[in-house]
């Protein structure tokens, strides 16, 4: 399967278009940034409702996942903070107060579409002077490579992106380290 993780510098790329985009306001930057570090599926990015993240606890519950499963993911502290002030800001604060469940993406006053989300990271990677068509899925592959170049094992970046079979996270996520103490073993032995 091919490798569609962006590098560290194509993130950096991304995140820096994003911000300047939108300095004030943000959405696109905290939109990235989120699904960087958590590694969720587009659905369960646009879908996301605020009451499901605890940002004191920097958990993100996730009760609308793809397998039907409720699971908890966590965000850093750095990002944390940025989502504590993106909730905090005017313009949020009005769509929250519009909608009963408010999710944490919108666009134009709406729930974010599968579409909407796609060409925002098109449309960003435009701008950041990307070489290569980036989609919401490689954001999420990304999530996993960022999880294992960090130091994560393996069956953590499992968890991680909600996947129930350890062989699909091994295609979104080559096991080097992992990989090469197999190969180690079996060479020794």
């Amino acid at each position: 399967m091919k490798n569609t993780a962006l590098s560290k510098e194509e993130c950096l790329n991304l995140l820096h278009a994003a911000l300047k985009r939108d300095p004030f306001f943000r959405q696109d930057f905290v939109l990235v940034w989120f699904m960087l570090i958590t590694g969720l599926r587009n659905s369960e990015t646009r879908l996301m409702p605020l009451k499901n993240i605890d940002l004191e606890t920097r958990m993100v519950i996730l009760n609308r996942e793809q397998k039907g499963e409720v699971r908890s993911t966590t965000v850093t502290t750095a990002l944390a903070a940025e989502l504590q002030r993106y909730v905090g800001h005017p313009y949020f604060k009005s769509w929250a107060n519009r909608n009963e469940v408010p999710t944490l993406f919108f666009y134009k006053n709406k729930h974010l579409s599968a579409k909407q989300l796609q060409k925002k990271i098109r449309d960003l990677c435009i701008e950041a002077g990307l070489s290569r068509t980036v989609t919401p899925h490689d954001l999420r592959r990304t999530a996993g490579y960022l999880m294992q170049t960090s130091g994560m094992n393996i069956v953590e970046i499992q968890h991680q992106l909600g996947h129930k079979i350890l062989s699909t996270t091994l295609r979104y996520v080559p096991p080097l380290d992992e990989l090469a103490k197999i190969l180690m073993d079996t060479e020794i032995n």
